[in-house]
């Protein structure tokens, strides 16, 4: 685990370094726009920056798309990754990884990729309502 001092240099990191969003990341927000998917480039959760979040297309789910560059293989910045993912997991986000390389190389096959697991968090997140709403009434 990270210390609370790593925690603290990282969110100020992607608060005030990394505001603009990379030319993958608007390359894929273009492509999601297309297909009528509404991506935010760098939006803002809580104090994290996320790379993107698509707003309302597969509700009841809430969708991160994080566009992974060189470094994110490094062995520390995934271990921020990981707790990053998690602390936006307990505020009810999914996250999807998708390398630049990929995004670069072929874009219509990460937007399909976006989308079936988007479809996926989706339907879990349908029935996790029903079932819930079950117990309320």
């Amino acid at each position: 685990m990270l210390s609370y001092l790593s925690h603290q240099a990282y969110y100020y990191m992607k608060k005030n370094v990394l505001k603009k969003p990379t030319p993958e990341e608007i390359l894929l927000a273009g492509e999601l726009l297309k297909r009528g998917i509404d991506f935010d480039p760098q939006a803002k959760i809580d104090q994290c920056t996320v790379d993107g979040l698509i707003h309302y297309y597969f509700h009841p789910a809430k969708i991160i798309v994080e566009v992974d560059g060189p470094y994110h293989k490094e062995k520390q910045q995934q271990e921020c990754d990981v707790n990053r993912m998690l602390f936006l997991a307990m505020k009810g986000y999914y996250t999807i990884r998708v390398d630049n390389e990929e995004v670069n190389g072929d874009i219509q096959k990460v937007v399909s990729f976006i989308v079936g697991w988007g479809n996926v968090f989706k339907k879990f997140e349908t029935g996790m309502q029903k079932e819930k709403n079950k117990f309320l009434h």
